[in-house]
């Protein structure tokens, strides 16, 4: 017969990405018990690791998410958790950080101005935070950057990324920007980018990339060199950087930048105390309106979580926390979350787009919520009495048009701790 555990906490966070950690991580130092309990690595592994506030509205850029908070409907989480003010706001994102002041050991910039940064594709996109690795990136009016890649590695192009950025530049009406890429050959077949941080460990080639790099000084003394986060251990990278200006800029999964930070979201947390629990499966026992237990399953064992708040930071389509079925009966496609299975909404043909440059709603979908951080039907009433959300799992936004990536887990994981702790959970 199989041995059922039991486990009872405060609050259960579900999901381990930016959202769920932050809460995690806030919600014990108020004295709260809570456990975490996951499926994956959280989807912030997956990201660039700079925390976008607020950098665009209209296809125009900003320069603090202040700029753009009265134009934000009222529906965006930003406005809904602030109860529309933006000194609340601005409050709620600085003590945030100065709780989580461990992040700013990673972390360079303020929440209450933008910084241009060039990225990967060598277009320039806003953000308010990025990692002191990347502090090369940043878009000077006069700056001059060459993009270094390897003989026979195409992970990317390093001399289009260079053409992107003088096109970008231009458009911004930056004339003076100079951009050049380059490819490198240090006596040895890369099969990718990836590779290089182990590489350069062996004596020969770090001296040929050593040579290497003051040779591109000499040729073409730009301000910053850059490379794609490829490093585990950013440390080596500051060796570098004591000789030549070798610079990461923002990417996207494969890179490392994003899983830096969920690293040390996980090491914040667990150092914390917080017991988190990884499941291959999970079912969640919900009546009249509550939620009991979450039964998780790993390794054949079983394990019952009973808490009197659970909070779901599952993500969005992209961390899994939200997914697309369809009714048997009518064949419709509804948008569902993948633990409660509680509808969001209905997708007709229009939410589905061909043309991957349009606006597409369904990036927009997720929970409506009340101030309270709580899932709420279209009669502005709880979903479930004892259920939360924190993260990508609410709607109302779109990370990719606004550049507010990891400034809603940030936030409202802030603001839900700060709401239990005056309720005595």
């Amino acid at each position: 017969m199989r041995k059922m555990i039991r486990r009872d906490v405060d609050v259960l966070v579900i999901g381990s990405g930016a959202a769920g950690l932050l809460t995690a991580y806030y919600l014990i130092n108020r004295n709260i018990r809570v456990s975490v309990v996951t499926k994956g690595y959280g989807a912030t592994a997956m990201s660039s690791g700079c925390f976008d506030i607020l950098g665009m509205l209209d296809n125009k850029f900003l320069e603090s998410f202040r700029e753009g908070f009265d134009r934000l409907p009222d529906s965006h989480p930003y406005r809904v958790i602030s109860m529309n003010k933006l000194t609340t706001l601005l409050n709620l994102f600085q003590s945030a950080l100065r709780e989580a002041n461990s992040i700013l050991d990673l972390y360079m910039g303020e929440v209450t101005r933008n910084i241009n940064v060039i990225t990967l594709f060598g277009t320039i996109k806003p953000t308010a935070l990025i990692q002191k690795s990347m502090k090369g990136s940043i878009l000077l009016p006069d700056g001059k950057y060459l993009f270094l890649g390897f003989n026979n590695v195409f992970d990317y192009n390093p001399k289009l990324q260079a053409r992107m950025l003088l096109s970008f530049a231009r458009i911004m009406g930056f004339k003076n920007i100079r951009a050049f890429g380059e490819r490198i050959n240090l006596g040895i077949n890369i099969p990718s980018i990836h590779f290089l941080p182990v590489l350069l460990r062996r004596k020969k080639i770090h001296d040929a990339f050593m040579n290497t790099l003051d040779n591109l000084m000499n040729k073409y003394s730009p301000d910053s060199i850059l490379i794609p986060p490829v490093f585990d251990k950013i440390e080596y990278l500051k060796d570098i950087q004591d000789d030549f200006p070798l610079y990461e800029v923002p990417s996207a999964s494969p890179y490392k930048a994003g899983l830096r930070l969920n690293r040390l979201l996980w090491r914040l947390v667990e150092s914390s105390g917080v017991p988190i629990y990884h499941a291959e499966d999970l079912r969640a026992i919900v009546a009249r309106r509550e939620i009991s237990k979450i039964t998780i399953r790993k390794n054949e064992k079983e394990t019952e979580i009973h808490a009197n708040i659970f909070v779901l930071a599952t993500g969005d389509l992209v961390g899994g926390g939200l997914k697309i079925v369809t009714k048997k009966s009518s064949l419709e496609k509804e948008l569902i979350d993948s633990v409660f299975g509680l509808k969001i909404a209905n997708l007709s043909k229009k939410t589905f787009r061909d043309d991957i440059f349009s606006n597409h709603n369904l990036s927009k979908f997720g929970f409506k919520i009340n101030e309270n951080l709580q899932p709420i039907s279209e009669s502005n009433e709880p979903m479930i009495d004892n259920l939360y959300v924190t993260g990508a799992i609410i709607g109302g936004y779109d990370i990719n048009e606004e550049k507010s990536g990891l400034g809603i887990p940030l936030v409202t994981a802030f603001r839900l701790s700060n709401l239990l702790k005056k309720a005595e959970v």
